[in-house]
């Protein structure tokens, strides 16, 4: 069991079987039935905040099994299920493979760069989202030379066609750019990828750079630097000098 739940695919579906179950017991011992579904996400919400450390995932089993009961109510046709599918997979496919998902940086960590970053430096988002960092810099900093990439394709064409030409906005694997070029790497990716680009940027990165991480640190070296977000995931901007 300790080892399954090393595997996020495997710990989410132990979790949701576990809860499953549970719910089953409290049916039979004939309590109401929103009251066994109450307790029994109860037991996902503490398993999920006992096994993993990013706090969204508790919401996420919170409202699984809820939203699953829903969809059986609406009673919806068979295809939109297999839509449904196809528009995850469509949209974020790529994380099953780079093992990170969608994260979009919030107003705070936005407003945290544009008052750190040093004036006229050369500033590269990997894993760039929908590029809403460069977009947002691109207005508040002019004096920044923006670069970014982003490996799934839809997102990278969002950004293709709403970024501002100033911004270098590429379609690419970060482990593909050298990141030498740059004085600020910024990185908002997943925790399973982080000593991954900590030893990138160890490798590449010159010295007096710095690599910042939105609230995901690496097991190799602790930030220089970590500065509060106060933000709904208690996250922080951790920032290393190379």
């Amino acid at each position: 069991m300790r080892n399954l739940l090393t595997n996020r695919w495997a710990r989410f579906v132990i979790i949701q079987l576990i809860t499953y179950l549970c719910l089953l017991v409290l049916l039979a011992a004939h309590l109401p039935s929103l009251l066994a579904l109450g307790l029994a996400l109860v037991v996902a919400y503490f398993l999920a905040s006992r096994y993993y450390a990013e706090p969204w995932w508790r919401w996420i089993h919170l409202l699984f099994l809820p939203l699953i009961f829903i969809a059986q109510l609406l009673e919806l046709p068979a295809y939109m299920y297999l839509l449904a599918l196809a528009v995850s997979w469509f949209l974020f496919g790529m994380a099953a493979r780079t093992r990170v998902p969608v994260f979009l940086s919030e107003q705070a960590v936005l407003q945290t760069l544009a008052q750190e970053l040093a004036l006229n430096s050369r500033f590269l988002d990997i894993g760039a989202g929908n590029g809403r960092v460069l977009a947002f810099l691109a207005k508040e900093r002019p004096d920044l030379q923006l670069f970014g990439t982003e490996i799934a394709w839809p997102l990278w064409l969002f950004g293709k066609l709403t970024l501002p030409s100033r911004v270098k906005w590429w379609r690419r694997d970060y482990r593909q750019l050298d990141l030498s070029d740059y004085d600020y790497v910024y990185a908002y990716l997943s925790p399973a990828v982080m000593d991954d680009v900590w030893q990138q940027a160890q490798e590449q990165m010159q010295p007096g750079s710095c690599l910042l991480s939105n609230s995901f640190s690496t097991a190799y070296a602790e930030p220089s630097r970590t500065i509060p977000l106060n933000d709904w995931k208690d996250g922080s901007l951790l920032i290393w000098q190379l």
